[in-house]
């Protein structure tokens, strides 16, 4: 009896350390070479199965989990792929990266934890990112917090509430990741001492350390020694031991159940439901080929650990190949590897750069007058450019869709109509100025792009309002169009008020309110097109041509805005200064029908996540408002003082020469 109650306590421990939020995995932390590029290529590709229902590859699936928990793309100088490997394959090693992020201080204050940590390598300790060992004496705490958040409704929880929840399930979320092979571990200080249970698990003096999978493939036969047991008063040691090891295989496996990597798809040609390579490994032998492949899901693991190379690229690309016929029906499977590759490529990250060179030529070009700095932020903008046209195309061609499907798509496309009617300005007009507007909005809307990137996969399945591609290249296009016309119409608003105020000559400020006023009326143009072709679509999608959806209000918006600033332009009601302050109001008008809109949650269009760009949104609207007052009194004065027959007190003048 004592041998088998020592199997049950060594079993019952080796189950509680190897899941759970204060767990230490016992899985060997030996040494590794580091991989090389053409090993992580060939497991970035691994198509695998994301929360948003679509299949991806590995390095997508890892930018978006560490997203989720760090708020960033990359792990210092480790990309989100070698940062995922690290936790699948060395799950000890990661336990001191300051990785998770919290936002709110209080949640660390109610864990009792500091809430600074030192870095080691850093001048100053982070405020915002902790390591999971920073966290660990913590966490019992964590899980009281979450556990009475979730008790609120999720609309009535306060930002302490909604962070503890959060991060709760980021922490839970990595502990899976890092249980992902802990069932190839040795069950640790287990002893089976009974000959016939050693002999029915085919155990021998050589075996070794017991491994947690060879218990389990051999625990079936074990029934033949506990078939005849009728009570537990009567059970003989073999019985016993028998009943803990198989108490040990059935707990463990309740633990390690639909862990979070779904790598291997069920069912041949059937329901999109992958599984972790426990589960495919622990099916029933009727699916031979979901067994194999979870097989060599292991042997990946161990030529991983091993550092044997070649073994890694072979394992991971009959994975693929196993994935890939299984799930022949679903396109995206089969793009696993393009994706990738587009991925590395950061097509929009390098655009950004390039638009950023442009932009400070062009500036120095518009400050000093200088034609050579014009002609020179021709060629990076023109990199940029072609950059950002094949980053767009490639989305075009992942997605089998136009690149409006989501705000983050809105954002690449309207920057990329705003770069092409700015480059039109620049060919008719050659000061600059189309240049400079140019790369600017390119810069600023890339950059918000990325903001919006922390939300989740901005590639994922569409909400059924988009489902349709030939609307998509209708509707949404135009309008999104007419969201780029009006805004470079705004931002060269702008540029009038400031060289009003400068006191720019008069056949500057005519030829920019020119431009203002052309730009504004292709806005409306597209504007009003892509609102009209949304009611038709409506019409079909929802039998009604307008149901005041918000973001129907927000086209109809601009389209009014617009319209009157036209029509009070044409009518005297307001002059140039008045049509420049509307055209910068069209901004803020955009800005409302865009992002505003979706802030509200509500309405069939509200298909934008947004919670990252709130702040930004309200911010910008601030500074919109603030920037309109300050211009409108500072002309004012101006116009004032120079009516008064004063001196400009905008004006200096050199002083006068002592007498």
């Amino acid at each position: 009896m004592k041998p088998a109650l020592s199997v049950l306590i060594l079993i019952l421990g080796f189950v509680g350390c190897s899941r759970g939020p204060d767990s230490e995995t016992a899985i060997d932390s030996s040494p590794e070479t580091p991989p090389p590029a053409s090993a992580l290529k060939s497991v970035a590709e691994l198509p695998v199965l994301h929360g948003g229902g679509r299949v991806m590859p590995l390095d997508t699936f890892s930018r978006l989990v560490l997203l989720q928990i760090s708020g960033r793309r990359s792990y210092g100088e480790e990309s989100a792929l070698e940062w995922m490997m690290q936790v699948l394959m060395y799950p000890d090693r990661g336990l001191d990266d300051v990785i998770f992020l919290v936002e709110h201080p209080d949640v660390l204050s109610d864990m009792n934890v500091p809430i600074t940590q030192e870095v080691e390598g850093k001048a100053k300790p982070s405020t915002r990112r902790f390591s999971y060992n920073h966290l660990r004496p913590g966490l019992g705490e964590l899980q009281l917090l979450a556990g009475r958040a979730r008790n609120i409704p999720e609309d009535q929880r306060g930002l302490v509430e909604k962070e503890a929840v959060r991060l709760f399930e980021n922490i839970m979320l990595y502990d899976q990741f890092r249980q992902t092979f802990a069932f190839t571990q040795s069950v640790p200080g287990i002893e089976i001492k009974t000959p016939e249970v050693r002999e029915a698990l085919e155990l021998t003096d050589e075996s070794g350390p017991i491994r947690f999978l060879h218990l389990r493939e051999h625990t079936p036969q074990l029934i033949h020694l506990v078939e005849d047991a009728t009570d537990s008063e009567s059970l003989t040691e073999a019985q016993t031991e028998a009943f803990a090891v198989a108490r040990l295989v059935r707990q463990a496996e309740s633990h390690w159940a639909e862990l979070p990597l779904p790598l291997l798809p069920e069912a041949p040609h059937g329901t999109d439901h992958f599984l972790a390579p426990y589960d495919a490994l622990t099916k029933t032998m009727q699916d031979q080929d979901l067994v194999n492949a979870g097989r060599r899901s292991l042997e990946l693991f161990e030529a991983w650990r091993a550092g044997n190379w070649q073994e890694v690229e072979t394992l991971a690309g009959d994975i693929t190949a196993f994935t890939r016929a299984r799930m022949d029906h679903l396109r995206e499977t089969a793009l696993t590897g393009f994706e990738a590759r587009f991925n590395r490529a950061n097509y929009f990250g390098r655009a950004k750069v390039f638009y950023l060179f442009a932009f400070f030529l062009a500036l120095g070009s518009v400050v000093s007058g200088s034609d050579l700095w014009r002609k020179m932020a021709w060629v990076p903008l023109a990199f940029g450019l072609l950059l950002h046209v094949v980053g767009l195309g490639w989305r075009i061609y992942l997605t089998a869709r136009p690149p409006v499907t989501n705000l983050y798509g809105t954002f690449l496309f309207v920057s990329l109509v705003c770069v092409l009617l700015a480059i039109l300005v620049e060919v008719l007009v050659k000061n600059g100025l189309g240049l400079f507007v140019g790369s600017l909005i390119a810069v600023m809307f890339i950059f918000l792009a990325e903001r919006y990137i922390a939300t989740g996969d901005t590639m994922g399945k569409v909400v059924a309002v988009l489902a349709s591609n030939f609307w998509l290249s209708t509707h949404v296009l135009a309008v999104t169009t007419g969201y780029a016309g009006v805004w470079i119409a705004g931002v060269f608003g702008h540029i009038w008020l400031i060289f009003k105020l400068l006191g720019k000559d008069k056949d500057t400020l005519k030829l920019v309110q020119l431009i203002m006023e052309g730009l504004l009326g292709f806005g409306l143009t597209f504007a009003f097109l892509g609102t009209m072709l949304g009611g038709v679509w409506a019409d079909q999608s929802w039998g009604r041509f307008w149901g005041w959806d918000p973001k129907e209000n927000g086209a109809l918006l601009i389209v009014l805005w617009t319209a009157a600033v036209y029509h009070a332009r044409v009518g005297g009601l307001i002059k140039e200064k008045g049509m420049a302050m509307g055209a910068v109001a069209g901004c803020i008008t955009v800005m409302v029908a865009w992002l505003g809109v979706n802030l509200l949650s509500v309405g069939l269009h509200s298909y934008g996540f947004t919670d990252t760009m709130l702040n930004l949104f309200v911010g910008y609207i601030a500074v919109e408002l603030a920037f309109m007052a300050v211009m409108g009194v500072l002309l004012y004065l101006k116009e004032s003082v120079f009516l008064s027959g004063s001196k400009d007190p905008l004006v200096s003048e050199p002083p006068k020469p002592a007498l």
